[in-house]
C-alpha cells in the first residue's frame, strides 16, 4: 500500500512583513523542520513529499504567518482546515520560542496540524504529537528525540490518507 502524502506549501512565503524574504536563519529553520517532519512521518510508514507548488493531486497547503496583529487563535501556534487541506502557522509566535528549539517545534507543530489534515478530524491524543496543549516537558522531548504519535493516531492517519485517495483528486478553481 501507497502510504504517500504530497504537501504543497506554495505559502511558505506567507503573510506578514517579513515572510515573502525569510532571513538565512529563518529558512534553515524550515528546511530543518521539514526533515524532521519527514522522520516524523517515516517512523510510521509515511512518506511526506514537499513540493513547491500545488501541482500534486491533493496538497496540503501551508501558510506561514509573521503578522503579530493577526489575533485569531490566541495562544495557538498554528490551526488546520482538515476539509480544505490548509494549515495556518502563526511563525511569529514560534518565534517567540528560544531559537535553540524553534525548527524542532515548528517541525512537531507542522505534523500536528498535518495529521488533523489526513485524519479529517479535529481530535486530540492524551499525549504525544496530537496533544491538545504542549506543556514544559513535552517542549523538552521535542529538541531531545521528538514526540511521537500514539498508536490511534497512526491508525487514524493512515485510514484518513486511504479515505483521501479514494475520494480522488480535489480540484481547485
Amino acid at each position: 500500500m501507497d502510504r504517500s502524502s504530497r504537501i504543497g506549501f506554495d505559502a511558505w512565503a506567507g503573510r506578514g512583513s517579513k515572510a515573502s524574504r525569510g532571513t538565512g536563519r529563518e529558512c534553515l529553520h524550515r528546511q530543518l523542520a521539514q526533515m524532521v517532519v519527514g522522520r516524523i512521518f517515516h517512523q510510521i510508514g509515511t512518506r511526506i513529499e514537499w513540493r513547491c507548488s500545488s501541482g500534486s493531486a491533493q496538497p496540503i497547503m501551508i501558510t506561514l504567518s509573521t503578522d503579530p496583529r493577526d489575533g485569531s487563535h490566541p495562544g495557538a501556534l498554528a490551526y488546520a482546515q482538515p476539509f480544505a487541506a490548509g494549515i495556518l502557522v502563526f511563525y511569529d509566535r514560534v518565534q517567540r520560542f528560544p531559537r535553540q528549539m524553534r525548527a524542532h517545534l515548528l517541525a512537531h507543530v507542522l505534523a500536528h496540524e498535518i495529521t488533523h489534515v489526513l485524519q479529517g478530524t479535529m481530535r486530540h491524543s492524551e499525549s504525544g504529537i496530537m496533544k491538545a496543549h504542549w506543556d514544559d516537558r513535552d517542549l523538552r522531548e521535542m529538541s531531545a528525540w521528538g514526540l511521537e504519535f500514539t498508536p490511534g493516531d497512526v491508525l487514524l492517519i493512515h485510514q484518513g490518507m486511504a479515505a483521501r485517495r479514494l475520494a480522488g483528486p480535489v480540484w481547485r478553481a
